[in-house]
């Protein structure tokens, strides 16, 4: 067994893996003179050429070690802001540790099941976000861009953050697990400085992905932080003693408000939960503040909505008691919404011998005073519900609002054919001349 006389390092240099110093000719100097001695004499110079052959092929033989690493340098290779943004865009960078089993694999270690038998909200079985359906929904949302285009869809899934995380851990660890160094006949490769290199790139990219996911949570965090700060003292300063229908509506948006809040965060819990075990799973800390917040979210957001229950129970008597002020007003809704409803009904627009530019000018007015009443409906419709009556029919602002979009599509067809018709009479005439 030979014993290594001399130590060479492989390293990363200018993104190539090589050895230091290199074992080519570049970095040799001769040392012994050849004399007329040492050049007559047959002993010595097979010894030399037995010398020189052993040092090539340890040299071959430590410069194949660099190819042990050519399966990972998509790791320094690959531009990590670039291959990222690239990969919230639902675009996948060509790596050979990639496998697309692992996309679907439903084990033990999937964090939907992790996920799912924890729920968030704890005082609430109704609204459970252990629902699949409604994890599915919201993650995307929770996990897009700030600043993505409106309507992007192609956002990655948790799971497949998981696997693309996974990718980077698996190919850190199975360099550290190469040996420190490997000695070839009389040489000794450290390979060290190498794996010391690998490891720092994979450990960035491992960050860039779980920094992302922690952002997410922090700014989610941040606005429900802001949410329950405006909203809190508002619900609380309810005393009941309340007399006026304004003073009802601006409650009830107020309400209303923190409804539509919740419809969004019952979703955005469960997939901030599997967040949170995505970044701890690969060993990363939410800031402390981010973790206070989270871990203090489930109690004040349930403590929002018991405080809401009570401050429509402080409300109730209240309104029953100025009900009659209250249903002159519905009233005078309810003949609003019917006025619009017939004045569609009766439009010129259902004429095939209106004009065009009538017939959009008749259906933008009729739709810029259903908008009024469509935010007007948000704060009556739940103080109609407080009051137990039935005065205002709501569903005449949806049959409205359906309506009028058929005729947009309608009347948009009728504007496309009479063009069509206008370029084929102009063509006609035309050929007509010619």
């Amino acid at each position: 067994m030979s014993v290594p006389i001399l130590t060479i390092r492989l390293e990363l240099i200018e993104k190539t893996v090589a050895l230091r110093p290199p074992l080519d000719e570049s970095s040799s100097e001769e040392s012994v003179q050849e004399t007329d001695y040492i050049g007559s004499d047959d002993e010595v110079k097979q010894l030399v050429s037995h010398i020189t052959m052993m040092v090539r092929q340890n040299a071959d033989e430590c410069k194949a070690l660099c190819e042990l690493f050519l399966s990972y340098d998509f790791i320094w290779k690959q531009d990590v802001a670039q291959t990222f943004a690239e990969f919230l865009q639902g675009k996948l960078s060509p790596n050979p540790l990639r496998s697309v089993s692992k996309m679907t694999d439903p084990g033990p270690g999937n964090l939907r099941v992790i996920a799912s038998t924890r729920s968030f909200s704890r005082a609430s079985t109704k609204s459970s976000i252990e629902s699949a359906g409604l994890v599915g929904t919201a993650e995307r949302p929770f996990l897009t861009p700030k600043m993505a285009p409106e309507g992007t869809t192609n956002v990655p899934s948790l799971d497949e953050f998981d696997v693309e995380i996974d990718i980077y851990k698996t190919a850190r660890d199975q360099v550290m697990n190469l040996e420190d160094h490997q000695d070839i006949g009389w040489l000794r490769v450290d390979m060290r400085p190498i794996k010391h290199a690998l490891s720092t790139h994979a450990s960035k990219w491992i960050w860039t992905f779980t920094k992302y996911l922690s952002d997410q949570v922090t700014s989610m965090l941040s606005e429900l932080d802001e949410f329950l700060k405006r909203t809190e003292p508002e619900i609380e300063s309810i005393t009941g003693e309340e007399k006026d229908t304004v003073s009802f509506m601006k409650m009830m948006r107020l309400f209303n408000e923190v409804s539509a809040q919740q419809h969004k965060m019952e979703g955005k819990f469960a997939a901030m939960q599997r967040t949170v075990l995505l970044v701890k799973k690969y060993g990363q800390k939410l800031p402390d503040t981010t973790e206070t917040l989270f871990e203090a979210a489930p109690h004040r957001w349930n403590s929002l909505r018991t405080k809401v229950s009570l401050a429509k129970q402080r409300l109730g008597p209240r309104i029953q008691s100025q009900s009659d002020h209250i249903t002159k007003d519905l009233s005078a809704f309810a003949d609003r919404v019917l006025a619009l409803h017939e004045e569609l009904d009766s439009s010129d627009v259902y004429s095939r011998d209106c004009a065009i530019k009538d017939a959009w000018h008749n259906i933008d007015n009729i739709l810029r005073r259903l908008e009024v009443l469509e935010t007007e409906a948000h704060d009556l419709k739940e103080l109609q519900e407080l009051l137990e009556a039935n005065i205002v029919n709501f569903d005449l602002l949806k049959q409205c609002r359906s309506d009028l979009t058929n005729l947009k599509e309608l009347w948009e067809t009728v504007r496309l054919a009479w063009d069509l018709f206008f370029q084929v009479y102009v063509y006609i005439c035309m050929s007509l001349y010619i």
